[in-house]
């Protein structure tokens, strides 16, 4: 999704621009998300987006790390008042089949977020403690439609009622 991998791109390049005159930034473009610093001396607090109402937050990220990317993907998306399958499966061209309806992953930037987050809604968990373990990405945090609880690699994920 290149609108997914330019919005990540362009926060990533604002934060290197905005990072030559603060340490502390939180830098939002529809959804992809770069952080640097703190917010007033605490860690940013980062709400994650509920899959049945984006406008609801049903959980956040809060890390240590004083830089990293964050970015959630959905395999639905709203679009003329119209909700559609918008992910495609690169490996047969069709639209792709999850068990979960969203992902929100961190690593060090937005873009690295914003590819794993779709790709892993397609691959499934597969590879998340790879990824995890190689660097690749901080954390991740699945929901499905019907889960009262997502799944959650990685820490700083806090979701009501877990």
């Amino acid at each position: 999704d290149l609108g997914g991998i330019g919005k990540g791109y362009l926060a990533d390049e604002l934060a290197s621009t905005i990072g030559k005159y603060t340490d502390s930034y939180c830098l939002s473009l529809g959804g992809d998300i770069r952080v640097n610093g703190t917010d007033s001396s605490e860690p940013w607090v980062i709400d994650i987006e509920s899959p049945h109402r984006t406008s609801e937050s049903v959980g956040t990220y809060q890390s240590t790390d004083n830089s990293y990317g964050i970015a959630t993907s959905g395999v639905q998306r709203e679009k003329s008042g119209h909700t559609q399958n918008h992910l495609i499966d690169p490996r047969t061209g069709e639209v792709a089949e999850s068990p979960y309806s969203i992902c929100t992953v961190v690593a060090s930037d937005a873009v690295t977020a914003d590819i794993y987050a779709s790709y892993l809604l397609i691959l499934g968990t597969s590879e998340i403690d790879r990824l995890i373990h190689e660097g690749q990405i901080q954390g991740v945090a699945l929901q499905g439609e019907n889960e009262l609880k997502p799944q959650i690699w990685g820490k700083g994920f806090t979701f009501k009622g877990t």
